[in-house]
């Protein structure tokens, strides 16, 4: 496999380029910051770096409400000791007993991720800057971005920032009440203002196309509306997913709870039709991830630290359960439109690229080809680029890079697995060049419960 980007960064990246950022390669060579004209003469895009706004903003200490009230939280704190050790209790016998989360589906092993992103909050909140993003959604028809601000204030509040990529210019921001601990963000695939926040509790379902008659000179900040979608009490909702046909349908999940709940957002949130399925996956874990199959016909859910993948039946006659036992813990799924029907990546914790696997609930998962990152091993993850094209981007959590592929076509007459480039990144919108590989993979076959 030919890889030209290896033999450029086995040399010393400094000498070969001028400025401060690597702006990306053309014709063999790599470009910087101090060329960027030649650059984009010959056809190279030089993005600017998006800075969150408010990012002097420090968070409110913890402490500070319970300093106005000590006998009223210290009667408090007496009151929910006994119910903090059962809580407990009931989490050592579900780890001994799986089936105990069948009556009491939160009764999950804390994560080590969560407790550490709460460490950090802490942190962050006596430091000058102790913001930071927390999720990122591209609109799949429009080129805007949202992006998810933790302000590291003491009740986990959030605000949603709205980025048009074309004006280089923030559309609005979003903050309300229920926009506490939020871990996703979805955008519509058919309405192009409709934005779902996945907060503590449930859903907030933003609408940001004002009429003109309403919204006059005030900005779309003040003309949004919003409404709530209870899915779990108390509980972090921690993805989402919009079916893939219409749109109507909204699949919730949790990593601290075992339910997977799929909203009708047509009907209002306290309607009894609103809520059309609620299951548990699997007892092993929480859910880590979901994503809808092209038809609709399946739900493919990623359960949180297992070596699984659980595909949910959407049909009204029978709600099947597959499980498909996997040989890696898939970390992500995203769709791979453009090569067929139920085509999506998968990335996997300690193999080195990503997964192009055809998805079935009778045959399970068929592996036809694997891109090569080349330079990394392993990923952290995957994000679709554009609904057209067989491609996206992917990007790895401990080193802060990621990288963008592309796939083309599966020719209906040959048997081959389908071929792959990729390129790689970093945050600041570098880039750099790179090839992909084809492998041909077994299935993995599930057995329906």
């Amino acid at each position: 496999m030919y890889e030209p980007i290896r033999d450029y960064l086995e040399q010393d990246v400094n000498v070969l380029v001028s400025g401060e950022r690597l702006l990306g390669e053309k014709c063999g060579c790599l470009y910087g910051s101090a060329d960027s004209s030649q650059y984009s003469l010959l056809g190279g895009a030089v993005y600017k770096s998006c800075t969150p706004t408010s990012k002097d903003m420090v968070g409110l200490g913890s402490t500070a409400y319970y300093h106005r009230y000590p006998l009223y939280h210290s009667l408090r704190r007496l009151w929910e000791a006994p119910l903090r050790l059962a809580a407990h209790a009931v989490v050592a016998a579900a780890f001994l007993l799986p089936a105990v989360r069948t009556v009491v589906p939160w009764a999950l092993p804390p994560l080590l991720e969560r407790e550490a992103a709460e460490a950090l909050r802490r942190q962050r909140i006596a430091s000058q800057r102790p913001e930071r993003v927390v999720a990122v959604a591209c609109h799949p028809t429009l080129p805007v971005v949202a992006v998810v601000v933790d302000e590291a204030r003491s009740d986990g509040g959030a605000r949603v920032s709205v980025y048009d990529t074309t004006r280089e210019a923030w559309i609005c921001v979003l903050s309300h009440a229920f926009q506490r601990h939020v871990e996703d963000v979805a955008w519509h695939p058919g309405e192009e203002g409709l934005l779902a926040v996945a907060c503590e509790g449930g859903v907030l379902l933003w609408c940001l196309q004002a009429p003109e008659s309403q919204r006059g000179a005030r900005s779309l900040s003040d003309t949004a509306e919003a409404i709530f979608y209870r899915v779990h009490r108390r509980t972090r909702t921690g993805c989402l997913a919009f079916s893939s046909t219409s749109g109507q349908y909204l699949a919730c999940g949790s990593r601290g709870h075992t339910e997977l709940c799929v909203l009708d957002i047509a009907q209002p949130p306290h309607s009894d039709d609103c809520e059309l399925l609620r299951l548990s996956p699997s007892l092993s874990g929480g859910i880590e991830q979901l994503v809808f199959s092209d038809d609709d016909s399946f739900i493919v859910s990623l359960v949180t630290n297992a070596a699984a993948l659980v595909l949910v039946s959407t049909e009204a006659q029978g709600r099947m359960v597959t499980p498909v036992d996997t040989p890696s813990c898939v970390t992500q799924v995203e769709k791979a439109t453009g090569i067929g029907m139920n085509y999506f990546f998968l990335t996997t914790r300690g193999l080195e690229g990503v997964l192009v696997a055809r998805i079935n609930r009778h045959i399970g998962v068929e592996v036809v080809s694997l891109i090569s990152t080349a330079v990394f091993r392993g990923s952290g993850g995957w994000c679709a680029a554009s609904p057209a094209a067989g491609g996206g981007c992917g990007w790895r959590r401990r080193r802060g890079t990621c990288w963008c592929a592309t796939t083309a076509s599966r020719s209906s007459t040959s048997r081959s697995s389908p071929s792959a480039s990729a390129s790689w990144t970093s945050p600041d919108w570098r880039a750099a060049a790179g090839a992909g590989s084809a492998l041909s993979w077994p299935l993995w076959n599930g057995t329906t419960r």
